[in-house]
């Protein structure tokens, strides 16, 4: 059996004795949904931080981590004008940022 959580793990469990047999982690966010692939050899975990780790069951491993494009990462939008909030979000979803008033960073996660 395969599990996810909000505390960004997958746990792989023996059903029978209930024992965790691995831990895998590599997501930022909390994890929304797994698939398994018909060999059993492929897992598909998608998560809140906007990427699909693809891993190798053999080994625990993430072989790849799937992302959206997001053209506009790093963009400070802080002083923007003009913007409506639905804007603002749009942005933010294709990697803009927002600085708070003591030069910190926000970024909005879905």
């Amino acid at each position: 059996m395969i599990s996810s959580s909000s505390d960004r793990t997958i746990k792989i469990w023996h059903v029978a004795t209930g024992d965790c047999l691995a831990t895998l982690e590599n997501h930022q966010n909390w994890i929304w949904s797994l698939s398994l692939s018909h060999d059993n050899q492929t897992l598909l975990s998608g998560s809140q931080d906007e990427t699909i780790n693809c891993w190798d069951l053999a080994t625990g491993e993430s072989w790849t981590t799937l992302r959206p494009a997001r053209p506009y990462e790093g963009m400070i939008i802080t002083a923007a004008t003009g913007l409506t909030e639905a804007e603002v979000s749009t942005l933010k979803a294709l990697g803009a940022v927002e600085m708070n008033s003591d030069c910190s960073i926000h970024v909005n996660f879905r």
